[in-house]
């Protein structure tokens, strides 16, 4: 799937593909203006996301971003994954990795898959 997301100072191109990427396309399109078509004008021009400095400098935003969505403060996810509320903070700030006992603690809690945190913070 490509995403061509235009804004003031911004024409960027976007393809992804496999786990999570229809949410991500649906959190683009909320939040700029997106037009979506079903494949890309060029694999030449195609580089990895985790690539880009934009996800190096905001991947440890995913937890967060999860944490929100479900309505949750980092005292209520602290209770239901049993990790104290000072390391949830410092996983959503990237000064901890996330391991994968962890993810999986916090996958089950917020509703959705360890590989989201394991991706974005390890």
């Amino acid at each position: 799937m490509l995403a061509v997301v235009k804004a003031p100072h911004i024409d960027l191109e976007i393809c992804c593909s496999g786990v999570g990427a229809d949410e991500l396309m649906k959190l683009l399109e909320q939040h700029c203006q997106v037009n979506v078509v079903t494949s890309p004008e060029s694999d030449d021009k195609a580089i990895d996301f985790e690539d880009t400095q934009f996800w190096k400098e905001n991947k440890h935003r995913v937890l967060a971003g999860a944490r929100f969505r479900a309505g949750l403060t980092q005292k209520a996810l602290a209770e239901r994954t049993g990790i104290r509320k000072s390391m949830l903070s410092e996983y959503e700030n990237g000064k901890r990795k996330i391991t994968r006992k962890t993810a999986e603690k916090l996958a089950e809690a917020l509703n959705t898959y360890p590989e989201k945190f394991m991706d974005a913070l390890g």
